[in-house]
């Protein structure tokens, strides 16, 4: 009899544990990014972000649009993209969509193309969720050809910090 209690007690302890880690283990964060002096935060869009892989190599694919109405009126949304390889980012691009009134204007980066260093300073594999953060700064130009040539004439600078957790690919 003391076992079956024992048994009993282990196991509603343990379900209770696995409900709590899973209730913490969840989806979401964002990117902080500083553009013309201004400070915007823009949360991530869960549906839209997603990693593939493994902890040692990995895509990733940060969606992020702002949910704040001020800058909604002025930012519809930026993107990060990079391979993470033993903790390195490497091939990242960035893309942020600006909206003066009714125009839109969609601005791009790429790692080679135009001036963007991208960290990660931490990351963490923990089942299907993939957690990092890291710091960028890019000077992005705009594009005729969704970011295949990028001119630089009219750049923008952006400098920030992103801090996510991503499930995996669907």
């Amino acid at each position: 009899m003391r076992f079956s209690k024992i048994i009993r007690f282990s196991g509603t302890a343990a379900c209770a544990l696995i409900l709590a880690s899973a209730a913490h283990a969840q989806e979401g964060g964002e990117v902080v990014l500083e553009i013309g002096g201004e400070s915007v935060v823009f949360p991530l869009w869960n549906s839209q972000s997603d990693w593939s892989g493994s902890e040692h190599w990995a895509t990733v694919n940060i969606y992020t649009r702002p949910t704040d109405e001020t800058a909604w009126e002025s930012y519809k949304g930026f993107t990060l993209g990079f391979e993470l390889v033993n903790g390195v980012a490497q091939y990242g691009e960035v893309d942020l969509t600006t909206a003066d009134g009714d125009e839109l204007t969609r601005y791009y980066g790429e790692e080679g193309e135009t001036d963007l260093t991208l960290t990660v300073e931490s990351y963490d594999v923990s089942g299907e969720l993939l957690t990092l953060s890291g710091e960028i700064t890019a000077t992005m130009g705009t594009s005729e050809t969704f970011g295949s040539d990028i001119d630089l004439s009219d750049p923008r600078d952006i400098a920030g910090t992103f801090t996510v957790t991503l499930g995996p690919v669907e």
